[in-house]
């Protein structure tokens, strides 16, 4: 049941799409009916101002970026700070701006923080397919991270498509992780539900293609967050901008390998298996209807041996943990 109705739910954005484009020939403007489509509603907890106060426009975001220029495209990264190093991994349909209100507050913290754009995405350069695999975004962070900016025994921050890339960052000798924290992603089938079919293609291939993108990616973006009141406009954007200005490719090349990714699950789970014992803090959103919490979370805790002091569990954030509650990622990461 719980597959088919996100078929279903695929199936009615794929109408809803149809429906936008008629509207759009109307003259109504899409705003007007997303504004009725904002997803789950989550606790309805009221949004603290200060606590969700909006750090900066993306535009702002994207012109303090630094560049590392690979043979291959060029890397968009956040070098902000001084002080003990924590990098920021994303995944899809998102860029470093996803953890704009972790970065402010780490490096008020006294941490120095490197957030990339993984290649495609954000304000990195857009380039072919098959620069843009799992196996190929894991070697463009190990050329930024180790090569590039001599890192070491640094905390690492990864969420969503973050954590497979991260697991393959993982098998390079070169790279070491001090403290992993891990937020709503996936190494596991059960608690992991792509939903990668003929319906769910139909229904992105329509989204992203250029009549109804932005209204595409806010709709998915609205269903990542519990708090509706998180996903103001001025957020939307933040997420929706870097997308429609070509990001659309990244995202199809990644989550379009979800199946593929399936058979790599068994060695990515022994890749993490080496880190069993050592420090790991996993915080999630319990609202998270694509990575769930009792699924993947329990057996992440599992496998690493993570104690229950190290392990958060958000109850008023969906997927996107890392904009509905940063506090929370800030925690993991100063824990001492």
């Amino acid at each position: 049941m719980r597959r088919w109705g996100r078929t279903v739910r695929w199936g009615a954005t794929l109408l809803l799409m149809l429906h936008l484009d008629a509207c759009s020939r109307i003259g109504l403007p899409a705003a007007l009916l997303l504004g009725a489509c904002a997803g789950p509603a989550g606790s309805g907890l009221p949004v603290s101002t200060e606590a969700y106060a909006d750090v900066q426009t993306y535009e702002q975001h994207s012109a303090r970026l630094q560049h590392f220029e690979l043979p291959v495209g060029r890397l968009a990264y956040v070098d902000e700070g001084q002080g003990p190093v924590v990098v920021l991994v994303h995944g899809i349909p998102t860029s470093s701006w996803m953890y704009r209100k972790v970065t402010a507050q780490l490096v008020e913290d006294g941490y120095r923080v490197i957030a990339p754009d993984l290649l495609g995405l954000g304000s990195s350069s857009r380039e072919a397919d098959e620069l843009l695999t799992v196996e190929a975004q894991a070697e463009h962070l190990a050329a930024l991270l180790v090569d590039h900016l001599s890192l070491e025994n640094w905390i690492h921050v990864v969420h969503d498509f973050g954590g497979p890339i991260t697991w393959e960052l993982m098998e390079d000798p070169r790279c070491s992780i001090r403290r992993l924290v891990i937020l709503d992603t996936f190494a596991f089938d059960r608690g992991w539900q792509p939903e990668l079919n003929g319906v769910t293609k139909v229904a992105m291939e329509l989204g992203m293609s250029g009549a109804f993108d932005d209204a595409f990616y806010a709709l998915a973006i609205r269903g990542m967050v519990a708090q509706a009141e998180v996903a103001t406009d001025f957020m939307l954007r933040g997420y929706c901008a870097p997308m429609v200005a070509g990001g659309d490719a990244a995202y199809r090349c990644l989550y379009y390998a979800s199946n593929e990714l399936l058979l790599e699950l068994p060695r990515y789970q022994e890749t993490l298996r080496a880190y069993r014992g050592r420090d790991v803090h996993l915080v999630w959103g319990r609202h998270d209807e694509f990575l769930s919490a009792t699924d993947q979370l329990e057996q992440f805790a599992e496998l690493l041996e993570v104690p229950s002091d190290r392990i958060e569990i958000v109850e008023d954030a969906s997927h996107l943990v890392a904009d509905e509650a940063p506090e929370a990622v800030v925690r993991a990461v100063v824990d001492r």
